[in-house]
C-alpha cells in the first residue's frame, strides 16, 4: 500500500479540514456507527491501489465506523454491517446511483451508499469507487477568481452579482481555456465571433461552435475551451450560481 497507514484511536478532528468535512462531521459525532469487521477490511483492501490515504477509526477493536481520508478529507466511510460509502460529486454520484448504490443524504449532499455481500446482487466494484472517490478527492482546490491561470487576449464582465455573472471573453488562434469545472455553476456560451470548440468528459464530447451558437454545461462537469479558427474569437459565458473553478489535469 503505497503511502497508506491505520490510525487506531484519537482525535478524527486532528486528521480532517474541517470546512470540506462539515457534513459528514456532524453525521459521525450525532451518529457514531459501527462498522464490522468484514466492511471495514473490504473497504480497506479495496484501497491498495490508492496512493496517500489513512484508514481512521474511533476503536477498530470495537467495530466502530471506518474512514478513509486523503488530503484531509474524507472520502470512503465503512458502517454497519455492510455499507460501503463514498463522497462521487456530479456525474459519478449519478452513475453509482444508476449501478446500483442508493443516496445517502444523512452523510453529505455528495454521499452514496453501496451495500455488499448481498447474495442475491452483483458483486459491488469496491475498488473501482474507492479508487473514483480517492481521485474525486483529490481535485486541486477550488479558487474564486481564475483570470491568472491563463491569458487571453480579452476578458470584461457584465452584470456581475451574487449567483450570476456574465462574461466576455476573446482568444486568439493558439489560447485555450484549460480543463476546469465548476462545483455549483450552470454555464451558458454563447459565439459572438470566430468558431469555437468545447471539449467536455463524462460524458467525453466535442462541440464546435459558431456565431450566434450556443451550448450549456451543468455543474461538475469537465470542460475545456479553444479557438477552432484561423482569427480570434469572441464569446459569452453566461454563469449562474456560486462561482468556482476547479483546475483539472489535461488528461
Amino acid at each position: 500500500m503505497t503511502g497508506s497507514h491505520i490510525v487506531d484511536g484519537g482525535d478524527l478532528d486532528a486528521l480532517v479540514e474541517a470546512g470540506p468535512n462539515r457534513e459528514v462531521l456532524a453525521y459521525l459525532a450525532v451518529s457514531r456507527p459501527s462498522c464490522h469487521s468484514d466492511t471495514g477490511s473490504a473497504l480497506i483492501g479495496a484501497a491498495e491501489k490508492c496512493g496517500e490515504w489513512i484508514a481512521f477509526s474511533p476503536s477498530f477493536g470495537q467495530c466502530l465506523y471506518v474512514a478513509l481520508i486523503t488530503r484531509r478529507r474524507i472520502f470512503a466511510l465503512g458502517r454497519g454491517q455492510r455499507s460501503a460509502c463514498f463522497r462521487l460529486p456530479g456525474a459519478l454520484r449519478e452513475t453509482a446511483l444508476a449501478s446500483g448504490a442508493t443516496s445517502a443524504p444523512e452523510i453529505g449532499t455528495d454521499w452514496v451508499n453501496f451495500s455488499l455481500f448481498e447474495a442475491d446482487r452483483p458483486a459491488v466494484d469496491l475498488p473501482f469507487w474507492t479508487l473514483r472517490a480517492y481521485a474525486a478527492a483529490r481535485e486541486p482546490d477550488p479558487v474564486k477568481d481564475a483570470s491568472h491561470l491563463y491569458e487571453v487576449e480579452r476578458r470584461v464582465r457584465y452584470g456581475e452579482r451574487p449567483g450570476f455573472r456574465i462574461t466576455e471573453l476573446q482568444i486568439s488562434p493558439t489560447q485555450a481555456v484549460p480543463w476546469h469545472a465548476h462545483s455549483h455553476v450552470q454555464e451558458t456560451f454563447y459565439v459572438v465571433e470566430g468558431t469555437v470548440r468545447l471539449s467536455l468528459r463524462d460524458p467525453a464530447e466535442e462541440v464546435s461552435l459558431g456565431p450566434g451558437e450556443t451550448l450549456s454545461i451543468g455543474p461538475r462537469r469537465p470542460h475545456r475551451v479553444a479557438n477552432a479558427g484561423a482569427t480570434s474569437a469572441t464569446f459569452l459565458v453566461i454563469q449562474r450560481g456560486e462561482y468556482d473553478y476547479i483546475p483539472l489535469p489535461s488528461s
